[in-house]
């Protein structure tokens, strides 16, 4: 603790990071880590030791009276029961509107749901299948789209692209299906149920090749574990609703 030119004392707060990042195998790599990270507002030092990168920043003064005012904040009587936001005043998510607004509020049931599940919720059409599979099914496609889109790009990335031919092709493939297999079957109203299952199985077919092949470069590259986890978990879910 120290004390500036004010009465009230102040707390420097330092917040350092330290991470690692696979592979950082030539000087120009984690030279460009070093430069990106450096330009980042507040940070004060960057240091680069084999694949460790650690970052210290600036300290953070504060007044001492107003940590204590926030510490005091962290735990919120409210509406008979205890607000849990660390966050304190605004970052109440419970709080009471201020007086005099009248805000169109979300009901109560719906502000903990995903977008999926309230679209799911109010729409008119209530589907035959169980509620909760098609969501999940839903949402495995659309995690798994962007997964495999994300691991084509990383591939390219890779200093061994060349070998990287057919992994890419499987995730741009696998993305596109996906993407079409969750908008197909998040459409209710006069549901071609021929047409869904067909859908299905090509996601199915995609998420397992897709999958296999992330699972050969998944011990040395962590983007295709990642993959390969997000395919399963979509062939899984869209099993789960063909069986249905």
């Amino acid at each position: 603790m120290m004390t500036g030119s004010s009465s009230e004392a102040a707390l420097h707060e330092y917040a350092d990071a330290e991470i690692t990042v696979t592979g950082l195998s030539t000087p120009v790599q984690k030279k460009t880590v070093h430069e990106v990270l450096a330009k980042l507002p507040g940070v004060r030092a960057v240091s680069v030791r084999g694949d460790t990168v650690s970052v210290n920043y600036e300290p953070g003064v504060r007044r001492e009276i107003e940590v204590d005012r926030g510490h005091s904040r962290r735990r919120l009587p409210h509406r008979g029961g205890t607000c849990h936001s660390l966050v304190p005043d605004d970052g109440c998510l419970c709080r009471r509107p201020a007086a005099g607004r009248n805000p169109k509020r979300t009901p109560r049931r719906f502000r903990t749901m995903s977008y999926i599940k309230q679209m799911f919720e109010t729409h008119p059409v209530n589907p035959s299948s169980d509620h909760a599979t098609v969501i999940e099914c839903i949402t495995a496609c659309y995690s798994c789209a962007e997964a495999c889109n994300a691991c084509a790009d990383a591939c390219l990335g890779e200093k061994n692209v060349a070998e990287m031919v057919a992994c890419i092709r499987d995730n741009n493939d696998c993305a596109d299906i996906c993407l079409a297999t969750a908008r197909v079957i998040s459409r209710f109203t006069r549901t071609d149920f021929k047409l869904a299952g067909a859908q299905l199985r090509a996601c199915i077919q995609a998420c397992e090749t897709c999958g296999a092949m992330c699972e050969q470069h998944g011990a040395k590259m962590e983007h295709c574990r990642v993959c390969a986890e997000a395919c399963r978990r979509c062939a899984k879910a869209c099993a789960a609703l063909l069986a249905q």
